[in-house]
């Protein structure tokens, strides 16, 4: 009975993994006990007694346990908004614009992942904002907003009829900021987009919480594109400081001025 209440949980994963060590550990010991009960086990004498002990243990524990583990169902991915920078405007071998989309990717990603093959998984009560900083003033930085996106289900279906916006490269290296949240996680998201010539790298990464069946889940997933080819990253994020700001070329001046400093002009 307490084995079946721990498969129980854990198929539902409902329940914290504790409770089902708790329950498999109770279990063992119930079931080595019945076995000690056996005329196999008290007919013995001397150190006969205590090898017939110990011999259950070995066979219990990979039989139990080994078994709830192979049965257990395989967590679904968690999705996530992923600000795409691939659309780029050129004008003689050089990059002017970058049209800004959005679209769903999975953590784990699936093998079709790899092939370029987009995931079917759906975002719900989708709120995207993303802002470009302009100048950093006191302890912080004034930005401007670049585009917004609201959508009440969101998949890569619809991903390219919902443009965030067209903006304007006029530095070698731009910075974006991303917030976004949808019906059962938030994120926080930084890019980091270099000029080259007729293309652009890019250093992106997103990082949130996302609320499962069991728990609270964090995903921080990060991608760098060098010489034309993106790579997955699970090195740390970089996050937006006023240092990280100043050292990309975003200029330093006080509040007022900060705030009078011109948005790019979105078309």
């Amino acid at each position: 009975m307490t084995y079946l209440l721990a498969s129980v949980l854990n198929l539902s994963q409902k329940q914290s993994p504790i409770a089902v060590v708790i329950l498999l550990s109770i279990c063992t010991l119930w079931t080595w006990i019945v076995i000690l009960a056996l005329d196999w086990w008290t007919t013995a004498s001397g150190w006969k007694r205590i090898v017939r002990a110990v011999v259950p243990l070995p066979a219990l524990v990979p039989l139990l346990w080994g078994a709830i583990v192979f049965f257990r169902p395989e967590m679904p991915p968690k999705s996530y908004p992923w600000l795409s920078t691939t659309h780029v405007l050129t004008d003689r071998n050089s990059v002017t614009a970058v049209q800004l989309y959005v679209h769903v990717r999975d953590e784990p990603p699936s093998p079709d992942a790899s092939k370029g093959i987009a995931t079917l998984s759906a975002l719900h009560n989708l709120d995207v904002d993303v802002s470009m900083p302009v100048a950093v003033s006191g302890q912080g930085w004034h930005s401007c907003g670049v585009g917004h996106l609201t959508v009440s289900e969101f998949n890569n279906n619809v991903s390219n009829q919902h443009r965030i916006a067209s903006l304007p490269l006029t530095a070698d290296t731009t910075l974006l900021e991303v917030r976004a949240s949808s019906q059962n996680a938030t994120w926080y998201g930084a890019v980091a987009i270099h000029r080259k010539g007729d293309h652009l790298d890019w250093e992106e990464f997103l990082g949130g919480w996302v609320q499962t069946n069991q728990n609270k889940d964090a995903v921080v997933v990060g991608e760098i594109r060098k010489g034309m080819k993106s790579t997955p990253t699970k090195k740390e994020p970089f996050l937006l400081t006023r240092e990280y700001l100043i050292a990309a070329g975003v200029p330093e001046m006080d509040g007022s001025n900060a705030a009078k400093q011109p948005c790019p002009a979105m078309f």
